[in-house]
């Protein structure tokens, strides 16, 4: 409703495609044309760019850290310091949103052909004959909290899934 107040959605067709689209995106293909049109009315702007995590530590880490700090329940002690970076940080593939040369969004993508190798596999364990090699997880995805609600994390989730297209995975958890 305040999308049709603010004139963004214009007419019946805007809010058709914004609701079967936007709201529930079916493929990753539909929910790229969906930020591309998010990204014609102007509501957001923010391109994924791959980094090096070497480069970028302190700064994901810390963003990681302060944006987990401000969830209910958050217990602090699974990762002590100003850091938020563990040992699978170094084999992943990064992606970062930057705003005014300060990012503002982070997310990583794993890729693994060996289930033991599988972060948390203990916790998957019933389905593990399910996780068809190789597989790719998403996660460590973190916006910082004034920016919530551009679309950044379904961003950051499109390009990581066609990442994981283009190495061939078999399963994406």
């Amino acid at each position: 409703l305040q999308l049709m107040r603010s004139g963004v959605l214009k007419n019946t067709n805007d809010i058709k495609f914004f609701m079967e689209t936007i709201i529930a995106p079916p493929e990753p293909e539909t929910l790229r044309q969906s930020l591309q049109y998010l990204s014609q009315l102007g509501l957001i702007s923010k391109d994924c760019v791959k980094v090096n995590f070497s480069d970028n530590t302190e700064e994901i880490g810390t963003l990681r850290r302060k944006v987990w700090e401000t969830v209910d329940g958050f217990d602090g002690t699974v990762f002590p310091g100003d850091l938020w970076i563990d040992e699978y940080d170094k084999s992943a593939i990064h992606w970062v949103v930057f705003d005014q040369k300060k990012i503002i969004a982070a997310a990583r993508l794993g890729v693994y052909f060996a289930h033991e190798d599988i972060p948390y596999i203990d916790l998957m364990k019933p389905y593990e004959s399910h996780l068809q090699l190789p597989v790719a997880s998403l996660n460590r995805l973190v916006v910082k909290p004034e920016y919530s609600g551009n679309f950044i994390s379904k961003s950051l989730d499109v390009v990581r899934v066609e990442e994981a297209k283009k190495i061939d995975v078999k399963t994406v958890i």
